[in-house]
């Protein structure tokens, strides 16, 4: 589990814990940091992407360059 999906977890049992107590203002705190958690994740997502991105280009600079000395 990625720490946004541990965080979305906790968040959706103070949105509950609202609901059940009947206090309106922690379970809007809870919706919000509901959507912030999912933000988190999808931040997360993208960031492992350009990782690999930034990983292949690297790699693919790097074997032409040793092309370039291997002639």
């Amino acid at each position: 589990m990625m720490g946004g999906e541990i965080e979305q977890i906790k968040r959706r049992i103070k949105k509950a814990a609202g609901v059940l107590a009947d206090d309106d203002h922690l379970r809007s705190e809870g919706k919000l940091d509901q959507v912030v958690g999912k933000v988190k994740i999808k931040v997360e997502r993208v960031k492992g992407k350009l990782q690999q991105a930034v990983d292949q280009m690297k790699a693919a600079v790097a074997a032409k360059r040793a092309s370039r000395w291997t002639k």
